[in-house]
């Protein structure tokens, strides 16, 4: 390492004796240390002002999602089925289903036309001697469609291919039948129900592709519920109930009894979720806003901040304000058994609850979500108040936000900060170079007044002895 003047000065012996590179330093750290710790406080307090927004943002979304699982019928499927003949069908319900009993009988299924040709040798047999030919299908007695098969399509591999790729209502499939010396039929097959029954019939005639003879017919699946017969083009019936959707795999030879009981333990359960969420976000606002708090991370980091109080009274507004669906009895949640103490916490008075589970249960879901299949994200549309508590709270923690601008306005003050930490070492370094160039300068000028200094004091001593 090199060694500055100053230093060969005092290790000669010369110069003030003083260590001037330790004083330039010192008076540095003197101006220095002061305005470093200045700024290092600023950046620790921005930090833990963007932890504290940071948590508040989280704790919000938290109860955004809680709210979510209440704002369409969807959530509110809770209907246990007790179904006597489960194998010959499957019911489902939906949230528009009601509690009952009900009869079910399946005296039919619903089953597709299906035609067989007859037999080829190979997958590419030609057909019509290799030349291009027209079917012309007719889909439950309407108008006539036209499939064209062109030369390079003649063959039974080719006919299939053209018969799918025209989406008419009906289709195309080569089986290989494994007999005989000619295995390969194509199989058509159509829709379920009658209203789906077709015929098909090449132009010109063909022996091998003649469908006049179905080998089954399309029929209709026929069922009785609670003593009413009905009919419908397919295994899957959705609209003879409401709210509850039928898929039938067999038929019955004694009615099903099929019962439909109401559970509400899933709605409770998202009801206590809604109040544990809330108090969560009261503990996280005191933690952030107390001055004395102590929590890791964001506690006391956001004391005084006037944007988390409004924020705190939008929450609670949330909770305490009647639906904008209400029901005749059920309008808000302090109808569900929800208060807020004086302490400021939320409770919920789960009898109170249940009654109202059990007795108006339409009328909460109507309060929470206005009946809606869907949620819509249109403001000045009521949505009930789960609806448009997920509404508003997503205006809280959206992009451009109170909460995410005051976020991102801290972190420009703790990039500026740290601007002004390399501008202050900068400073500093160019003013420890001055102070060692200047406390060099005066060594050596103080060096050299010693050097006369003991000149003059050897001359004097010099002429002294002569005398004596």
């Amino acid at each position: 390492m090199a060694t500055t003047s100053t230093n060969f000065i005092s290790a000669l012996g010369g110069g003030s004796g003083i260590d001037v590179k330790a004083l330039a330093q010192s008076l540095v750290d003197a101006e220095k240390v002061p305005q470093k710790d200045s700024i290092d406080k600023k950046i620790a307090k921005s930090e833990a002002r963007i932890s504290g927004l940071g948590a508040i943002n989280f704790i919000v979304k938290e109860l955004k999602s809680k709210f979510s699982s209440l704002d369409d019928l969807g959530d509110f499927s809770s209907l246990n089925v007790n179904n006597t003949q489960s194998t010959a069908f499957n019911v489902t319900s939906g949230p528009t289903a009601s509690p009952g009993v009900h009869e079910i009988e399946v005296l039919a299924l619903a089953k597709s036309q299906r035609n067989l040709s007859a037999g080829f040798s190979a997958r590419n047999t030609p057909i019509n001697s290799g030349n291009a030919f027209d079917f012309s299908l007719s889909v439950g007695g309407g108008a006539a469609q036209t499939i064209a098969i062109s030369a390079a399509n003649a063959t039974p591999e080719g006919v299939v291919s053209a018969i799918n790729q025209s989406n008419k209502g009906i289709k195309a499939q080569l089986i290989n039948t494994g007999s005989g010396s000619t295995p390969f039929k194509i199989l058509i097959t159509g829709g379920t129900g009658t209203a789906n029954s077709f015929t098909l019939n090449s132009t010109p005639a063909i022996p091998e592709l003649d469908f006049s003879s179905p080998t089954q017919a399309a029929t209709n699946a026929i069922v009785k519920i609670d003593g009413v017969q009905m009919q419908r083009s397919t295994n899957t019936i959705e609209d003879a109930l409401t709210g509850i959707k039928l898929n039938l795999n067999t038929t019955t030879t004694t009615p099903a009894v099929v019962g439909l009981e109401r559970d509400s333990s899933a709605l409770k359960t998202k009801i206590k979720d809604l109040v544990v969420a809330y108090n969560d976000i009261q503990t996280v606002l005191d933690s952030a806003t107390n001055k004395d708090s102590k929590v890791e991370g964001y506690g006391a980091s956001l004391t005084g901040e006037s944007a988390v109080t409004t924020l705190r009274g939008q929450i609670r507004q949330i909770f305490t304000a009647d639906s904008s669906t209400p029901g005749s009895s059920v309008r808000s949640l302090r109808d569900l058994g929800i208060s807020i103490t004086r302490d400021g916490t939320m409770e919920l008075t789960e009898a109170t609850l249940d009654n109202v589970l059990a007795s108006n249960y339409e009328e909460v879901v109507t309060m929470l979500s206005d009946n809606r299949s869907t949620p819509t994200t249109l403001t000045s549309v009521a949505s009930g108040l789960a609806g448009d508590a997920v509404k508003k709270l997503h205006d809280l923690t959206r992009v451009g936000s109170t909460l995410m601008n005051l976020s991102s306005n801290t972190e420009s003050k703790i990039a500026a900060y740290k601007k002004d930490l390399t501008k202050l070492e900068d400073r500093m370094t160019l003013l420890l170079a001055r102070y060692t160039q200047q406390f060099g300068a005066m060594e050596s000028i103080v060096g050299r007044s010693n050097s006369t200094k003991e000149g003059l004091k050897s001359t004097f001593e010099g002429m002294m002895n002569a005398y004596k």
